[in-house]
């Protein structure tokens, strides 16, 4: 199976490729600035909003699926700042995230967080996923947060080989604007952007899509 870096082995990718994947297969968009978030071997991500759990729902897992508690977003102050005196928040990123089929990704904290007495979690972002994912922050010491800060660094593994079936769950597509679109072939629903063209079914492969 081919991937998007054909002449790459598993491993992190250096951010002249993270450069080439953005520019050719729109890995990333919705950037703040390109030259100043691409790092030597990772990329800074950023803060579009913050949000608080509601302490009066829980989240439940099970083997068969989850249910999530609710969040609420905590406004900015009139610099366009959050000030967090401690507790655990939900990150919203600016980027749009759309990960080929051979590329997995992680978030690492900046060091200046933890250095502030801050910490900063990801789930794996599998290949094929498509969205503006969400951060757990974890405010251990008072911290201010202006809108647009860079909170971490998403670095990019490439896999030994592509996989089949890129990632098609709950959260594809999260956190931006989709129009539905169903496979006639297999019967898989899911979301593209507007601008996205025309593009396969990520369960399937399949051309033969119909918009709902």
């Amino acid at each position: 199976m081919v991937c998007a870096l054909k002449n790459a082995t598993g491993g992190v990718l250096s951010g002249k490729q993270i450069r080439y994947l953005i520019k050719k297969k729109q890995m990333l968009s919705n950037y703040i600035d390109l030259e100043k978030q691409l790092q030597t071997h990772g990329f800074d991500v950023t803060v579009e909003s913050v949000y608080k759990f509601d302490p009066y729902t829980h989240g439940t897992l099970t083997f068969e699926g989850k249910t999530l508690p609710n969040v609420y977003e905590v406004k900015t102050d009139v610099t366009d700042c959050w000030t967090l005196n401690g507790g655990t928040y939900q990150i919203r990123l600016n980027e749009i995230v759309k990960l080929p089929k051979c590329i997995c990704a992680v978030v690492l904290p900046r060091s200046s967080l933890i250095r502030m007495g801050c910490e900063l979690h990801s789930a794996l972002w599998d290949a094929g996923y498509e969205g503006r994912g969400v951060l757990l922050l974890r405010v251990n010491h008072p911290v201010i947060i202006k809108r647009n800060a860079r909170i971490g660094q998403m670095v990019f593994i490439k896999l030994c080989e592509k996989v089949e079936h890129g990632y098609d769950g709950t959260y594809f597509g999260e956190g931006i604007s989709k129009i539905k679109a169903k496979c006639n072939d297999c019967g898989h629903e899911f979301g593209i952007a507007p601008d996205d063209g025309t593009v396969p079914c990520p369960k399937c492969g399949s051309s033969n899509i119909s918009i709902l």
